[in-house]
This record gives C-alpha cells, sequence and structure tokens, in this order.
C-alpha cells in the first residue's frame, strides 16, 4: 500500500510539472523546444531520484506505464503542446517513461544503482547538450556527409556528438570521483559513454530517449562481465 502511496505523490508531482510547462508555453515567449528540454531534464531527475524511494520494480512500472499511456494519447490528440509542439515527427516523449521503467529494473536485476544514475544523467543532460551543440557547432552536419544524407540522420552532425559525449564522460568523472572505490567503474563508464553516443547519432524520430539509457545500462554491465 506504501508504494501505491508513492505512485501517487509521483503522479501528482509530474502533472504539476506539465503544468508549470504548459503555463510557461502560454506565455507566448518561449519556443516548444524550450520547454520540451525542460520537461526532459526535470523528468529525468525525478526519475533519478526513484531508487532512493521505490522498494518494488512493480511501481515503477505502473507509474511510468502510466506516463507513457498519458504522452501516448496527448501526442495522439494534439494537446500537452509544451512537449508535443515541436514539428518534426517524435516518439521520444512517451518512449522516455518506458526507458526510465526498463532502467529501473535493470538497475534491480544486475544490481547497478549508481549506473542507473549515470544512465539517466546522461540521458537527461547529454542528450540535450548534443542538441544545443549540435545547432551552434555543427563542425560537420551528417548531411554533408553523403552515406546519411539520404537518411533520417540528417540533421545530426558530428558537433552534437562531441557534446554528447564529453557530457557524458563529465559524468562518469563526477561519480568516479564520489563513489566508494570498487562500486563505480570510470572504464566501465567511458565505454558505457561512447555506446550512448552512438546510440544517440544512429536513433530516429526520439527513439534515443530510450536507446542512450538502456544501451548504456547493458554496455558497462557488458564491460564488468
Amino acid at each position: 500500500m506504501i508504494e501505491l502511496y508513492k505512485v501517487a505523490a509521483y503522479a501528482v508531482l509530474v502533472a504539476a510539472l506539465f503544468f508549470v510547462g504548459e503555463l510557461i508555453r502560454k506565455t507566448g515567449k518561449t519556443e516548444p523546444e524550450f520547454t520540451r528540454k525542460l520537461a526532459h531534464i526535470s523528468c529525468g531527475l525525478v526519475g533519478i531520484s526513484f531508487i532512493y524511494t521505490f522498494n518494488e520494480v512493480w511501481a515503477v512500472a505502473l507509474l511510468t506505464g502510466l506516463f507513457a499511456l498519458v504522452l501516448y494519447i496527448s501526442q495522439k490528440r494534439k494537446t500537452l503542446n509544451s512537449i508535443h509542439g515541436v514539428s518534426r515527427e517524435t516518439y521520444g516523449a512517451p518512449l522516455f517513461p518506458v526507458a526510465v521503467g526498463i532502467c529501473f529494473y535493470l538497475q534491480n536485476a544486475l544490481q547497478l544503482q549508481a549506473v542507473y544514475v549515470t544512465a539517466l544523467l546522461t540521458l537527461s543532460l547529454a542528450d540535450p547538450a548534443a542538441a544545443i551543440t549540435g545547432s551552434r557547432f555543427p563542425l560537420k552536419p551528417f548531411r554533408e556527409i553523403k552515406v546519411l544524407n539520404a537518411t533520417e540522420l540528417r540533421n545530426k552532425s558530428v558537433g552534437g556528438c562531441i557534446g554528447f559525449l564529453l557530457t557524458a564522460l563529465l559524468i562518469a568523472i563526477a561519480f568516479a570521483c564520489l563513489s566508494d572505490a570498487g562500486s563505480f567503474s570510470f572504464g566501465a563508464a567511458c565505454f558505457a559513454a561512447f555506446a550512448a553516443m552512438l546510440a544517440e547519432a544512429l536513433s530516429i524520430k526520439g527513439t534515443d530517449n530510450l536507446n542512450i539509457p538502456v544501451i548504456y545500462m547493458l554496455s558497462y554491465s557488458l564491460i564488468l562481465n
């Protein structure tokens, strides 16, 4: 029963975050990309807190499944424009809570609590960093690479990949410095960061929201085993 109370409390919290995003969006002074990234970062941080509050995987599955459904329906009905108001076709919003649920299961099954945190931080921070650096410092857009020009990857760039990787590595360095000796492998985290960068670069239509954290955790586990 306590777990259900936690689910209800988090549902109210996330609904409040969505409400704030809608208020900001309706001022008319911000682009949908801003409120979408704001929701991306804030919901990622909320997801990180799950390992400190939830004791049961089913409770997180219930919560993330509920919000995946809400985001899917709102996208189909063209509501919640603070998240869905972007012009490009994307399935990233409903996939975000799905990714959190899967990662929570993985950290429980593989006993990788610290990696769960770094994986979601990488999703929350490195993914937006890739978008920002890619737009401001593209270096070499994928559209200029012949083999990628005709694909849906043409809007990405080498600069975005570098921005993603540097952010992911900074997260890994921070955790390596803060963690107890032997509890976090910096080498495995570096490999996971590179794998997540490739996942981001090769994902289309928002599927990076699922691919980044899941591949990060699986890559880290692969190196350890």
